[in-house]
C-alpha cells in the first residue's frame, strides 16, 4: 500500500524523504498526517510535490495538522480525520524576528505573497467560505494579509462542516494502537541508539533491547529517525535565534556565535551590551551641554539637555526593547 507518513517537524530532512518517496508512488496513496508544521521553505515543496500527484490522493489526519501541515488536505480528494484531530491555519510566514529584520528583502516578502495566494486559493477551493466566516467570524482574505498573523483552530467536526474533511472516524482502542504504531519516542541519538520495545510488545519480547547505529536506525525506522533527527533541527533553530536577535547591534559577533557550536552564554550578551553603548554614544551623547567622552576615548558633540545617564538610557531601552531584548535598569 502506498502510504506515506508526515509526523513531527517539517524540516529539510522530512521533507527530502516524502519527496524521495512520493517518486516511487504508483496509484491510489494514502498520507497520515500529526504534524505542527515546521519551515515554510521546506514544507512548500511538500505541498508542491503532493498537489502534483495524479493519481488518488487520501489523507487521515492521525492528530493534529497545523501551519504547513494544514495545507496537505486541501489537495486530497478525500480527508479523515479522527474525532479528537485538530487543524490550524495561518498564513505562510517566517519567524517574526526574521519578518521584521533588514534580512527580510523585498524579493523575500514578495515570494511569500504569491505563496499567499496560492495557499488562499487552495482554501476557498475547498471549504464553503461563507459558513467559514460566519463560524470563525473572520475573512478568508485577512488570514493571508502580510500586515498581520493569525491563527485560526478548526476542530474535526468543524473542519467537516465547512467541507476540508470528509469523514470523521471515531477513536477507539484498536484505532488509538494503530496511530501509536506509527508513533516513536527517543531520548538521544549517539554514535548508538538503543530502542526499547512498545509496552505492548513486550509480553513477547520480554524487555528486549535492540542496539542499532544510525544508518541501521534511519534504514529500518525511518519515521523515528526523521523524528529525532526533528528534535535535533529544533533545538539548533533556538540557539541559532537566540544570537540572530543581536544582529543588528554587533552583526560580526552574532554570525560569529551562529556558525560556532555554542549557547548564546551571559559573557556574549555582555559583549552584545558594550557594542549597544558604544553605538549610543557616538550618536552624540552629552552631559549639561558639555561635550562628553565615548567608550573608545572620541570626543562627542553636544546634541542634548539631558543627562549623558539620562539619555543614554532611553536611547539602550529604545534600541534594545524594539528587538524583544531586555536590560535591567542600574540606579
Amino acid at each position: 500500500m502506498n502510504e506515506f507518513l508526515i509526523y513531527g517537524t517539517i524540516n529539510s530532512y522530512t521533507a527530502t524523504e516524502f519527496i524521495n518517496s512520493m517518486n516511487d508512488a504508483d496509484g491510489d496513496i494514502t498520507v497520515r498526517l500529526n504534524t505542527g508544521g515546521g519551515e515554510p521553505d521546506y514544507g512548500f515543496g511538500m505541498v508542491a510535490k503532493f498537489k502534483e500527484y495524479t493519481g488518488k490522493k487520501t489523507v487521515k489526519i492521525d492528530g493534529k495538522a497545523y501551519s504547513m501541515g494544514a495545507y496537505i488536505p486541501m489537495y486530497a480528494d478525500d480527508v479523515e480525520a479522527l474525532d479528537v484531530s485538530n487543524l490550524m491555519i495561518h498564513r505562510a510566514a517566517y519567524p517574526t524576528w526574521f519578518e521584521n529584520s533588514e534580512s527580510f528583502t523585498e524579493g523575500l516578502r514578495q515570494n511569500l505573497v504569491d505563496t499567499n495566494k496560492s495557499l488562499e486559493a487552495a482554501l476557498r477551493g475547498k471549504i464553503d467560505v461563507e459558513a467559514f466566516e460566519k463560524m470563525k467570524n473572520i475573512k478568508v482574505k485577512d488570514i493571508f494579509s502580510m500586515d498581520d498573523r493569525m491563527d485560526v483552530f478548526l476542530t474535526a467536526k468543524e473542519a467537516k462542516k465547512i467541507g476540508l474533511v470528509s469523514k470523521i472516524i471515531k477513536i477507539t482502542p484498536s484505532k488509538a494502537a494503530e496511530i501509536n504504531s506509527h508513533v516513536k519516542i527517543a531520548a538521544e541519538i549517539e554514535s548508538d541508539l538503543t530502542v526499547t520495545a512498545p509496552e505492548a510488545e513486550k509480553k513477547v519480547i520480554k524487555q528486549t533491547n535492540i542496539k542499532m547505529n544510525k544508518s541501521e536506525l534511519k534504514e529500518k525506522h525511518p519515521e523515528l529517525y526523521a523524528e529525532i533527527v526533528g528534535l535535533g533541527v529544533d533545538k539548533e533553530k533556538e540557539r541559532v535565534s537566540a544570537w540572530a536577535k543581536w544582529n543588528e547591534i554587533n552583526a560580526e559577533l552574532a554570525m560569529k556565535g551562529i556558525e560556532g557550536q555554542e549557547d548564546i552564554k551571559a559573557s556574549d550578551i555582555s559583549e552584545f551590551q558594550v557594542s549597544a553603548l558604544k553605538a549610543v554614544q557616538k550618536a552624540g551623547i552629552v552631559k549639561d551641554g558639555v561635550p562628553d567622552v565615548g567608550v573608545d576615548g572620541e570626543i562627542i558633540t553636544p546634541k542634548s539637555e539631558l543627562t549623558a545617564s539620562e539619555q543614554l538610557e532611553a536611547k539602550m531601552n529604545a534600541n534594545l526593547t524594539e528587538r524583544g531584548l531586555l536590560i535591567s535598569k542600574t540606579k
